[in-house]
C-alpha cells in the first residue's frame, strides 16, 4: 500500500516504507497472484483494482502517484482542478498533451527549482503510472532515472485511454458520495458493469473493517 502516508521519516530524513500487512507475493517463483483487493483508491494499479492482478508493477505504479504529488504538493485524490477530473493523475495527463506539465510543480517553489529536474520527475511519475503494467519501468531503471544515469523517456498516454467514460463516472460518483459517509467495507472492490463500485457487506461471517472515507480517498 505504497502512498505518501505510509513514507515515514527519520531523523536524517532517510525514508521508511510503513504498513505491508495488506498485500504480498507468497511464493518467490510466482510472478503474480490473484487475491481480493487491499489498498488506497488513488493509489492502485487498474490491473490490481479490477482484476485483482498483483505483480511489482503495481508498486511501481503507486510509486508514481507519490512522485506525483511530492513535486506538485498536492494530493492526488484531494486535487481537483476542473469538476471533470477525479485525480490529479488525470489533470497531469492533460498538461502533458498540452506540453505544460511543469504547471504542475508546487507553487510555493517559486522560481528556485530545476526545471530539468522537475521534468525529469514529472515524466519519471507519468511513466510509472502508465496504465500498462508492461509499459511501467522496473523499480531499479527507476532509481537510474532519478540519479540521471539513464534518460526518462517522455511517456505518450492518451487520457482517453486510461479514463474510460463509464469508470470515470463510476469514481466520481464514489469520490462524492464517500465524502459524507462512514460505511463497512470489505478489503475488495467489484467491478459492476464498468464502474468500480464499493462492495458493501451486511451479512455476517465476512471480514470487514470500520473505514471512514478520509481512509479510503
Amino acid at each position: 500500500d505504497i502512498k505518501a502516508t505510509n513514507v515515514l521519516l527519520d531523523k536524517g530524513l532517510n525514508a521508511k516504507i510503513s504498513d505491508f500487512g495488506l498485500a504480498k507475493l507468497d511464493e518467490e517463483e510466482q510472478t503474480h497472484i490473484s487475491t481480493r483487493i487491499a489498498g488506497t483508491i488513488g493509489y492502485m494499479a487498474p490491473e490490481y483494482a479490477m482484476r485483482g492482478y498483483l505483480t511489482d508493477k503495481a508498486d511501481v505504479y503507486s510509486f508514481g502517484i507519490v512522485a506525483l504529488e511530492i513535486v506538485s504538493g498536492k494530493s492526488n485524490t484531494n486535487y481537483r482542478p476542473k469538476e471533470e477530473f477525479v485525480y490529479l493523475l488525470d489533470w497531469a495527463y492533460v498538461l502533458q498533451e498540452q506540453g505544460n506539465l511543469l504547471e504542475l510543480v508546487d507553487p510555493r517553489l517559486g522560481s528556485s527549482y530545476s526545471s530539468e529536474e522537475a521534468m525529469r520527475m514529472l515524466n519519471l511519475a507519468l511513466l510509472c503510472t502508465n496504465p500498462s503494467p508492461t509499459l511501467r519501468p522496473q523499480m531499479s531503471s527507476v532509481v537510474s532515472m532519478i540519479e540521471g544515469k539513464i534518460a526518462v523517456q517522455a511517456p505518450i498516454i492518451k487520457r482517453s485511454e486510461t479514463n474510460p467514460d463509464a469508470t470515470v463516472k463510476a469514481l466520481r460518483s464514489l469520490h462524492k458520495t464517500a465524502k459524507h459517509m462512514t460505511f463497512n467495507v470489505r478489503e475488495t472492490f467489484q467491478w459492476i458493469g464498468q464502474g468500480l463500485i464499493p462492495h458493501f457487506l451486511h451479512r455476517n461471517g465476512y471480514t470487514r473493517e470500520q473505514s471512514s472515507t478520509s481512509n479510503l480517498l
